[in-house]
């Protein structure tokens, strides 16, 4: 018969795990002009993406604009809901 061995130590992994989700779900505050270079990354990432496989994404062209269409009408919505 095999024994489990335990202990009271907390295991490396999770802690490891936990720090990297207080690291990546934490809040944080940006300037405009912050939030103007990060767009332009996601901009630059996205043509350079759309530029390499612009073959593969020709098929998805139609549901990429309806995503695009959904997500940009909820960013307004939730904009001009703060202005109330």
């Amino acid at each position: 018969m095999s024994k489990v061995m335990t202990s009271n130590k907390p295991n490396k992994h999770i802690n490891t795990l936990m720090e990297m989700k207080n690291m990546f779900f934490k809040s944080y505050t940006f300037t405009w002009w912050q939030i103007g270079i990060f767009k332009l990354a996601l901009l630059s990432i996205g043509v350079a993406i759309g530029a390499y496989w612009s073959v593969f994404f020709k098929n998805y062209l139609a549901p990429l604009i309806i995503i695009a269409i959904i997500t940009s009408a909820y960013i307004m919505f939730v904009s001009f809901k703060q202005l109330k």
